[in-house]
């Protein structure tokens, strides 16, 4: 039973991420892939600190959408 919760909480966060705009979907991937934030900035062509700022913002929608997802 325990999986099927965790394929429902992995479900609702592809979902979630799938919304989202194309540089904030790249980054929360990347994050994702444990891409340090210098490889992040590099990659996007953006600063580190943005990429840290931006990852916050992002962690914290996907987290409400996520809630909203499942009621």
């Amino acid at each position: 039973m325990k999986n099927d919760d965790s394929d429902g909480q992995v479900q609702h966060l592809f979902k979630a991420i799938s919304r989202l705009n194309k540089i904030d979907k790249a980054l929360i991937l990347l994050g994702m892939e444990e891409k340090s934030y210098d490889e992040i900035a590099d990659i996007l062509g953006i600063s580190k600190s943005n990429v840290s700022v931006k990852l916050v913002r992002i962690k914290r929608n996907l987290s409400e959408t996520i809630n909203g997802l499942k009621q």
